[in-house]
């Protein structure tokens, strides 16, 4: 987001700041970031409790994917779990619904990590592993109403590993996840402008 909108600082485990008027399509935009790497039900309720303000923030997004699917060796059925209850969550909540939250998918792993992930830290991230996880998050997410943003299958040509960053793409890669996640972002605020317009 950051490359895209510029204008957002912060550590890698947090940030939020005000994205310049000027900024491209990312006008008017409050950008807050906040690290999970598990998806922890008890994390995604106090965030929904503490950090997502409806009233400052657009949009609540969220994925969990690649931890799971690494070294903690989480099987699909206890990844399935996990994202069930988190969704569960986000039916309860007063002021989640489909118009401001989205699923993000897991993005691929570049091939260089064959050696240092998956051999060396015993990261279990292959392609098809991955690729299952996802399948399973988007199946559960679609079916609790909500939208997915595609990352998988966009970042498919970035795989090579010209870079050879074995747990990382080029920032400049990730606009192929960021291009559509924004134009949502747009399609639903544009959404809620013209619902809250008609009812009053």
């Amino acid at each position: 987001m950051k490359l895209y909108c510029g204008g957002i600082e912060g550590t890698q485990d947090s940030f939020s700041r005000q994205v310049p008027p000027d900024s491209l399509d990312c006008s008017n935009l409050t950008i807050h970031f906040r690290r999970y790497l598990e998806c922890d039900r008890d994390q995604i309720v106090d965030a929904l409790e503490h950090l997502f303000d409806p009233t400052r923030f657009t949009m609540f997004t969220l994925n969990c994917g690649h931890h799971p699917a690494s070294s903690r060796h989480r099987s699909v059925a206890e990844y399935s779990s996990m994202v069930s209850s988190i969704m569960d969550v986000l039916d309860q909540h007063p002021s989640i619904s489909r118009h401001n939250f989205v699923w993000i998918e897991s993005t691929p792993m570049p091939f260089c990590n064959a050696y240092r992930a998956v051999i060396k830290h015993r990261d279990w991230r292959t392609f098809h592993r991955l690729s299952m996880f996802n399948h399973v998050a988007n199946r559960i997410a679609l079916a609790h109403n909500y939208s997915v943003i595609p990352a998988f299958q966009s970042l498919l040509p970035f795989v090579d590993g010209s870079t050879c960053d074995p747990w990382h793409f080029p920032k400049q890669a990730m606009l192929g996840v960021i291009y559509p996640l924004i134009h949502h972002i747009k399609v639903m605020k544009n959404l809620h402008n013209q619902t809250k317009g008609e009812n009053s």
